[in-house]
């Protein structure tokens, strides 16, 4: 889809144009992960935006490269087999099952049979979490129940007990991709200003330690950002900030992303049923224009084309896409822009960003690391305007704003927030 089907929604804020190289410049190749640990794939320095403009992030070649890597890691896995993790918009029997054996209308994207039939002709037995009739019998990963999807599960899940959700789908099936959906039970914890910095630092911690856990078992992470929220329930305007940080987490690894929540945007009532959860027509796999006006249609196409680029750079193919990298070097002399809200990036040490806004905004600055905290300082003309760990929010006028971040291997968003977010003050 590479961000031109369905519908361009521009995040942007009226915020200065952004200039820059394009693909891979300035993009690093395998990293350490920024706490002295073993080299392991997945940057975390990656100078490849993933901007939000477009809904499935670019594949360039450092990227196809990082993609093989991670799957070189586990040799003895079926790439025939991905696992479903999340909460209850990935345990639902919409997802996917219809490519099992419902009826599917590609609509005329046939280069998407293919990946189809690869996934369709797969054969895996063994226990399953299936308590419900559409996964008896289930034989391929469309139709199969995860162990690692829960209803109201929040991010810990998969990884919290013995044996853990996660370790009990990959010991059963040996995926080699994992489509992975957290944030909307998570969003629904952090309620007032004094819980934002421990809620999404907590979010993030629970998102990257289970994304390098599959990275380390040598399979891909596919993330997806979560829907909007239609009615006004525990923490839905954290939504960007929550999306905000699985792209960062993304971008950092160098993994796939999948603008989900970009794609329900311009829908009628965002494609949800109950201003939470995706509604499903034509039984799930119908993708004609009528078809793609409900959440799970879209997000079943979404993630068959996900598999489908990933697939072709494991199968060998070329890289699919360029992409522009961040202007600038971030330092003083040369900040890094800031062009465009959502922003995110991953750095290790002291960087400057120049952020440029034409109206006044309300803005969110949030620096997270493994451990330890990253210092966010925000300047105009060399007067500093506040200063702070973690998380810093500030009204900013129109103008130019240096943002500084000090931290050891630490990963920034910068969104804007609603004026009416209690969280963010």
């Amino acid at each position: 889809m590479g961000g031109t089907r369905i519908a361009f929604l521009s995040i942007f804020i009226g915020l200065a144009a952004c200039g820059g190289a394009s693909d891979d410049a300035n993009a690093p190749g395998h990293e350490q992960n920024g706490s002295g640990d073993e080299t392991v794939p997945g940057v975390t320095t990656s100078r490849v935006r993933y901007a939000a403009d477009r809904t499935h992030s670019p594949i360039t070649t450092s990227i196809a490269d990082n993609i093989r890597a991670i799957a070189s890691r586990g040799v003895d896995r079926n790439d025939d087999m991905f696992m479903k993790v999340g909460d209850s918009i990935t345990e639902s029997f919409a997802v996917m099952s219809c490519f099992a054996g419902g009826t599917v209308d590609l609509a005329g994207r046939d280069a998407l049979q293919g990946t189809l039939d690869f996934y369709r002709a797969a054969n895996v037995s063994g226990a399953s979490n299936c308590a419900e009739e559409w996964c008896q019998g289930a034989t391929t990963a469309f139709n199969r129940a995860s162990y690692a999807a829960l209803g109201g599960a929040t991010a810990d899940y998969p990884l919290t007990g013995t044996p853990a959700p996660l370790t009990r789908e990959d010991d059963a099936i040996k995926p080699r991709v994992a489509l992975v959906e957290y944030g909307t039970n998570d969003a629904t914890l952090i309620l007032t200003a004094s819980d934002a910095a421990t809620g999404f630092t907590a979010f993030h911690g629970h998102m990257q330690a289970l994304v390098d856990a599959l990275i380390q078992r040598g399979v891909v992470p596919v993330l997806y950002t979560i829907p909007p929220y239609i009615e006004s329930r525990n923490g839905y305007r954290n939504v960007p900030t929550m999306n905000a940080i699985i792209r960062m987490i993304a971008q950092s690894r160098a993994i796939p992303l999948i603008d989900f929540g970009r794609e329900l945007l311009p829908l009628p009532d965002h494609g949800l049923w109950d201003g939470v959860h995706p509604r499903v027509e034509l039984g799930g796999c119908v993708f004609t224009e009528a078809g793609l006006q409900y959440g799970y249609n879209v997000r079943n196409l979404l993630s068959l084309e996900a598999l489908a680029r990933v697939k072709n750079v494991l199968d060998g193919g070329q890289a699919p896409d360029t992409a522009s990298a961040f202007p600038g070097s971030g330092t003083e002399v040369a900040p890094f822009a800031v062009a465009a809200l959502p922003f995110v990036d991953a750095a290790d040490g002291r960087t400057v960003y120049r952020l440029s806004i034409s109206a006044s905004a309300r803005v969110r600055f949030l620096a997270l690391t493994r451990s330890g905290t990253a210092a966010i300082a925000v300047e105009s003309g060399g007067v500093s305007l506040g200063s702070a760990d973690t998380v810093l929010h500030a009204t900013l006028a129109a103008g130019t704003y240096d943002v500084t971040v000090s931290g050891a291997a630490f990963a920034l968003a910068i969104v804007s927030c609603d004026v009416d977010d209690v969280t963010c003050q």
